[in-house]
């Protein structure tokens, strides 16, 4: 079993490109400066995408145990449950605001909202504390298999999207620590955990009688 660290914090793999979606800005980007994550009953919401390229460097096929994403917060006041959820469309870093994901190319829905922009099924959780400079983990069982796939050539790595869980209750905007941040420690990271080769097949049990046998 291997653990790899992808992120760009010293000694760990470089790769994890973020910037932040913001509705009261929609034509800003903020690739490099902090994540922000928020919402007030609806409107200024404040969400971020990810994509993890160090993901390259791990040789395929592997089958993946545990993927998990660990920020830090640089201004929270109180905990608030978070969702992840893949994303659709290629963003590019420097270009993505609110109302594009590069250069002439707008979201299907305005804040990557629409069917064409992320997958409605939420594939990792997480909460964020209250405190200032805390670290936190986003993980779940879907976010293991979309790393997986992103390794193994499936899926094609175009990111993910981190947003509130619920975006109707006016809240705190939260500030995270971001991949640009002077230091290292302080940077988001990607831990994933395999084992090299490909997920075995799906196994049905079979139970024999003494008529022959019968799958169950």
């Amino acid at each position: 079993m291997t653990v790899t660290v992808v992120g760009d914090n010293t000694g760990y793999e470089v790769g994890v490109v973020e910037t932040s979606l913001v509705e009261v800005l929609p034509t800003t980007n903020y690739a490099a400066d902090y994540i922000r994550l928020g919402s007030a009953g609806g409107s200024n919401r404040a969400r971020v995408l990810f994509k993890f390229t160090g993901l390259a460097n791990i040789t395929g096929p592997v089958t993946v145990s545990s993927a998990v994403i660990t920020l830090m917060t640089a201004d929270s006041t109180a905990t608030r449950a978070v969702s992840l959820r893949k994303l659709l469309v290629p963003f590019v870093e420097a270009e993505a605001t609110w109302n594009i994901y590069s250069t002439g190319n707008s979201w299907g829905t305005a804040g990557a909202s629409g069917a064409g922009d992320m997958d409605s099924t939420v594939v990792a959780t997480g909460t964020i504390p209250a405190t200032n400079g805390s670290t936190f983990a986003i993980s779940g069982a879907g976010l293991d298999s979309l790393v997986e796939g992103w390794i193994n050539g499936t899926i094609a790595n175009e990111g993910c999207i981190l947003s509130l869980t619920d975006e109707s209750t006016a809240s705190y905007a939260y500030l995270l620590r971001q991949s640009e941040d002077g230091t290292a420690s302080r940077r988001p990271y990607l831990t994933v955990t395999y084992t090299a080769g490909s997920p075995g097949p799906t196994v049905t049990s079979v139970t024999q009688t003494s008529g022959g046998t019968e799958g169950s």
